[in-house]
């Protein structure tokens, strides 16, 4: 599905693991918990050249946006219309939240660093996905701070 807002410059490693996310995933949730497709995928950045930013402020190494190893997914365009977003249906407990969250535990098979809006509050709207790193992944069904699962070695 085409990602929108803006064009898109993430590392290669990044793309395909959004996409492989995508078809493998996104896709899939999308036609399992809410009966139709995700035409689009919003966010709010690949590659952006600044320093990390924290809880408590930002800080003086520069962030994985700066390489474009992440970027920030924040809502969804569906076949039927509807609008997914982060911001709007991440606390309810209908399908659309259950499809975010399920995506969200999903990108861990892919990304080496998955964050979301149970993570602090710079997290409320997005999905931050990242290719690089030690495995850090917030599930919700787990420990609130797990290695992420099956990452493959070919990426």
């Amino acid at each position: 599905n085409p990602v929108k807002n803006g064009g898109i410059t993430p590392r290669c490693q990044t793309a395909l693991r959004w996409a492989m996310w995508a078809e493998h995933v996104v896709q899939p949730a999308a036609v399992r918990l809410l009966k139709t497709s995700v035409l689009e995928t919003h966010h709010f950045s690949s590659y952006n050249c600044r320093k990390i930013r924290t809880s408590s402020g930002s800080k003086d190494r520069m962030s994985t946006h700066a390489t474009a190893e992440a970027i920030d997914i924040s809502w969804f365009n569906l076949a039927d219309g509807t609008k997914i977003s982060l911001r709007k249906n991440w606390n309810g407990t209908g399908p659309s939240a259950k499809f975010l969250k399920d995506i969200r535990d999903g990108a861990c098979d892919w990304f080496r660093v998955t964050l979301g809006p149970e993570f602090n509050q710079l997290h409320a709207d997005h999905f931050y996905l990242q290719h690089t790193g030690l495995g850090l992944c917030q599930k919700l069904e787990a420990a609130p701070v797990q290695v992420c699962r099956n990452i493959s070695p070919l990426f």
